[in-house]
């Protein structure tokens, strides 16, 4: 989120951020979603699968936490050791992917509907809806309006943003009922779980606090935060004589201490794991053990990276003054100053930030009257993708302004917003590109796990347009922090990149009756050697829609 320009205003937003959501809770932190008499007569019969969904938990971290013995909560969920210290019912991923960007709106979407981002349309955190022209964020990286954060959860922002259905939805169809805490895609659920009003505000307001600078970000907060999810869905589970067919608990205070409390190597992340998230997942266990057999899953939506919090790696610091409003203004475009909701006046660009890269979007400038510029066509490939591309390949070239922050430029050719949009390539300079496989082949440096692929998913589809027509990817290097860039505000670690930090995630798929090589037989039927989230959804139905195991308490 971009930062107030005072302190008067800086309390005003805290307040009014604050203070919007309670109303939401003000009855009970518990939303019946659906009428649960109102159910298909197709009843399913299959195993209860519990989702535990850790925000920005990265994949090598929650491992060797694991194998070093620190998560024994974690272990009791997973089904426990043997006597030679392994976990004969549980089977973890050697290779779970994020989709890209490795961003929260992304990957919560994804793995609740089982698409590509190019296919159910949340392509980033931010983005310009066409031909429409308003701006959306529900997850803020550069303005500073909190509406569409709260319109997630008391409007159901993503219902209206996601172009297919949830995986909520089809269970519902196929008589399951569903329920959901905390996260940000619950459209379709049967019930919305939410922390107390007291948890809620302690963590909207610490969250708010770090994204502005004002605060190094309170892991008492944001373990309150989590506490409360967690006791809502105990007191739920409890409170209810029939358990959800499938329940989904979402932990966020992996991820909001990470991104706002300095510490070398993610070890505000590790701490947190082991010393907050740890317990809660034994309370799970607790609970579990004594109300039938559960699959349990435990996956993320993205990863994390160390980065410097200056005004010189974070791109979007300086918000109108940051590197890319000034290339494009320079090249002649009048870029939009960030802000929610439908463009008015005669800007001709938009950016929006995902950290490790930026969508920019572009306007028909020859549609523009003299008093507004019309969103609700595509820009010209030569007169404005091109004047743009060039712009950006300039200002990476040697001596340019962000020759050591820009690693590559990304265009396509636009096409109607009705039809499938075309693949981004890499811009060469001259009107040249090529394929990004080729490109990363020459330039493996730039390159990520599975990059080419999720590229790919990410602009193609009926959905694709969302992703901009021009696509900045930042300057990461796996190595160095120091030449670590991210579009965005200042943060102490962050994501959205093509690294592996970013984009490798845990999954873990257990059941206490079934051994190890059968529930990795199970993953590895639908996804094969490496698993990408959008298979989650489907492995999730399939669990569930299953007939049940003869040793299953109903």
């Amino acid at each position: 989120m971009a930062k107030p320009r005072t302190l008067a205003g800086a309390f005003a937003f805290i307040v009014a951020a604050a203070c919007a959501p309670m109303a939401l809770l003000m009855e009970a932190p518990d939303k019946q979603l659906r009428d649960p008499e109102n159910k298909p007569e197709v009843e399913a019969q299959g195993a209860r699968v519990l989702l535990l969904g850790v925000d920005g938990l990265r994949a090598d971290i929650f491992r060797e936490e694991l194998e070093a013995g620190h998560l024994s909560g974690f272990e009791k969920l997973l089904g426990g050791r043997d006597d030679d210290g392994g976990m004969p019912h549980a089977y973890l991923h050697p290779k779970a992917i994020a989709p890209y960007p490795s961003v929260t709106a992304v990957g919560w979407s994804t793995i609740a509907t089982g698409k590509s981002p190019a296919e159910h349309g949340v392509t980033g955190n931010e983005m310009l809806l066409r031909p429409s022209g308003r701006f959306v964020a529900p997850v803020p990286m550069s303005v500073d309006d909190h509406a569409d954060v709260l319109a997630t959860f008391n409007d159901q922002l993503f219902g209206k943003l996601l172009k297919v259905p949830t995986v909520w939805q089809r269970l519902h169809e196929k008589g399951l009922t569903s329920w959901v805490a905390t996260n940000h895609v619950h459209v379709g659920a049967d019930r919305l779980l939410l922390p107390g009003r007291d948890d809620l505000l302690q963590g909207v307001v610490q969250t708010l606090m770090g994204h502005m600078g004002l605060s190094d970000g309170d892991e008492a907060a944001y373990s309150e935060l989590d506490d409360g999810t967690f006791s809502t869905v105990l007191d739920a589970l409890k409170a209810d004589e029939v358990p959800p067919d499938v329940l989904m608990v979402y932990a966020s205070g992996t991820d909001l201490l990470a991104h706002h409390e300095s510490a070398p190597e993610l070890e505000a992340q590790r701490r947190y794991l082991r010393e907050q998230l740890n317990r809660r997942a034994g309370q799970l266990a607790a609970y579990l053990e004594n109300h039938g057999t559960w699959y349990v899953i435990i996956t993320a939506d993205h990863g994390h990276t160390d980065v410097l919090a200056d005004e010189t790696h974070a791109l979007g610091a300086a918000e109108e003054d940051s590197p890319g409003f000034r290339v494009l203004r320079e090249a002649g475009f009048k870029p939009h100053p960030p802000s929610l909701g439908h463009l008015k006046g005669l800007d001709d660009a938009v950016f929006a930030h995902q950290s490790g890269a930026a969508f920019v979007y572009l306007a028909d400038r020859s549609k523009c009257d003299e008093d507004r510029c019309p969103w609700s066509s595509p820009p010209r490939y030569e007169e404005e993708v091109l004047v743009a591309a060039d712009a950006f390949h300039e200002a990476r070239s040697k001596g340019g302004p962000m020759e050591e922050s820009l690693a590559m430029v990304l265009i396509r050719e636009p096409v109607p917003f009705e039809e499938v949009d075309h693949p981004f390539e890499v811009y060469l300079g001259d009107g040249k590109t090529m394929s990004v496989g080729a490109y990363l082949a020459q330039h493996p440096e730039h390159s990520g796990p599975a990059f080419a692929q999720r590229l790919q998913r990410l602009a193609v589809g009926p959905s694709g347009e969302r992703a901009g027509d021009v696509l900045l990817i930042a300057r990461t290097d796996p190595k160095k922090p120091e030449n670590r860039y991210y579009f965005g505000q200042k943060y102490e670690a962050t994501h959205g990149a093509a690294l592996a930090s970013d984009s490798m995630v845990p999954f873990v798929l257990s059941h206490p009756k079934l051994t190890q090589a059968q529930l990795g037989g199970l993953v590895k039927e639908m996804a094969g050697d490496v698993l990408f989230l959008h298979e989650v959804a489907p492995i999730i139905e399939k669990l569930a829609t299953s007939p049940r195991l003869a040793f299953d308490a109903p």
